[in-house]
């Protein structure tokens, strides 16, 4: 699995070496542009990773898999638009 990653100027660089030391990504020099590096999911966070999205999955079945599947959907849009925007904010507000 690779990752889309920012230029780094807008990337946390901390966040990036806890993640490597922590055997979660791998840094390798990107194929385009051998300045950059390219991060690789390791094989245990793409497990981990499968598996948290299961879960999220089997919760959000729990709670509204009784609802219509429209209604599923609009509200599963609702909660992808607000982490879109939890996350876009700025770290100020």
């Amino acid at each position: 699995m690779t990752a889309s990653v920012p230029r780094a100027g807008d990337v946390h660089h901390a966040p990036i070496a806890d993640a490597v030391r922590d055997g979660f990504v791998r840094r390798e020099t990107s194929s385009r542009d051998a300045r950059r590096a390219a991060l690789q999911l390791t094989d245990e966070a793409g497990k981990f990773l499968h598996s948290a999205q299961t879960f999220q999955r089997q919760a959000f079945d729990a709670l509204v898999g009784h609802w219509p599947a429209a209604d599923r959907t609009r509200f599963a849009g609702y909660l992808e638009r607000l982490a879109t925007e939890v996350l876009d904010s700025p770290e100020d507000s």
